[in-house]
């Protein structure tokens, strides 16, 4: 049957009429007069699925809300304060990257201490941007009874970023991707949908 909208009380007469008229018409018809016209064929209706946008949402609506997903998205890639965590030569390259010749901080990446230096414990949205083969896959000592085969294994990874020791561009390509994927997330969209 045909989506029936908000105001049924008032179109539900005409639909059925119409639905009534759209059937006896591909049928055929034991009347004399019916041979001389051609039956009218049935025209299926579209899947509500078809109209593209999500079910309950007018065009506004979803307009409005796609602009404060946009918003809130702008304000978190704008200040991506990155835990630092470094060891060794992953540490100087992130120095390097955030020194005057890179300068992650006109993309709004500074890199702070946290007084919450556990993943547990960070505010939620929170990314991990894993730099280097030592953070990727254990490096040159993932034989070692003490390196742990990856930093996936304790907290899930959305970047990583590869080489021994990864160079200043490769860590700020990987920052740029995460800017990306903040950008491509609608949490106020999943939010007013549930």
């Amino acid at each position: 049957m045909a989506l029936i909208a908000r105001n049924t009380v008032t179109r539900l007469p005409l639909l059925l009429s119409q639905r009534a008229l759209s059937l006896h018409t591909t049928l055929p018809s034991l009347s004399s007069s019916s041979t001389t016209s051609a039956p009218t064929s049935y025209a299926r209706p579209l899947p509500p699925s078809a109209s593209g946008q999500p079910a309950g949402l007018s065009k506004e609506a979803e307009y409005v809300i796609s602009k404060v997903d946009d918003l809130m998205n702008w304000a978190r890639r704008g200040s991506i304060w990155p835990m630092t965590f470094g060891l060794a030569c992953c540490a100087l390259e992130m120095m390097h990257a955030g020194g005057a010749r890179y300068d992650l901080d006109r993309f709004g990446i500074i890199f702070r201490p946290s007084p919450r230096q556990v993943y547990d414990q960070m505010a939620e949205p929170r990314w991990v941007v894993s730099m280097g083969s030592c953070a990727n896959g254990g490096g040159y000592y993932h034989y070692s009874y003490s390196v742990v085969r990856g930093v996936d294994r304790i907290v899930p990874v959305d970047i990583y970023v590869p080489g021994c020791p990864p160079t200043a561009e490769a860590l700020l390509y990987g920052l740029l991707q995460l800017k990306k994927k903040i950008n491509r997330r609608k949490d106020f969209l999943h939010w007013w949908t549930r």
